[in-house]
């Protein structure tokens, strides 16, 4: 691993999948998001200019539709009841992508 800017650099990647493994942050213009692959969860961590929804705790992913940068994220969380429809997520665009993990 190298450093960069006094830290280590993080693999990146374009985009994040449903097949990923591991613990990935996707940085989006105002919040970033740590997706837990192997849990399937997914926290949001709001920034200073995002809208704080209060959505402090993981909450628990059903699939990604994009997560790709340079685009609109968007992801679906798991419906609490075998009724309901998983509720779609949409992201401002995503800057970046990165491994937290290693």
């Amino acid at each position: 691993m190298t450093e960069i800017h006094g830290g280590p650099e993080r693999e990146q990647v374009k985009e994040l999948t449903d097949t990923a493994s591991g613990v990935w942050r996707v940085f989006t213009r105002d919040s970033s998001h740590t997706f837990d692959m192997d849990d399937r969860t997914v926290l949001r961590s709001p920034g200073k200019l995002a809208t704080n929804f209060g959505l402090v705790l993981p909450t628990r992913l059903d699939y990604i539709g994009t997560c790709q940068v340079g685009k609109r994220g968007s992801w679906f969380f798991a419906p609490l009841d075998p009724v309901t429809e998983p509720h779609e997520y949409l992201s401002s665009t995503v800057q970046r992508i990165e491994r937290l993990d290693v």
